[in-house]
């Protein structure tokens, strides 16, 4: 049971660390940050980017528009 709490506190490490560097900002800032969240706004980042993110979060693709 302790390693999985150690896994989950490690991960929720990482996705804080990368949300920090994508805004700029030291970690300690998003400490309250609840882990669920801190991912939804990384990846929403990411897809506002243009990346192909990883996770649930597709992008749709604009309609082709013709000239008639």
């Amino acid at each position: 049971m302790q390693d999985l709490t150690e896994r989950r506190n490690q991960e929720a490490r990482e996705v804080r660390d990368l949300l920090a560097a994508k805004l700029k900002m030291h970690p300690i800032w998003l400490g309250g940050l609840d882990t669920q969240a801190a991912r939804h706004i990384y990846l929403f980042i990411q897809a506002l980017e243009g990346r192909k993110p990883f996770g649930r979060v597709r992008r749709q693709r604009a309609p082709n528009l013709t000239l008639d």
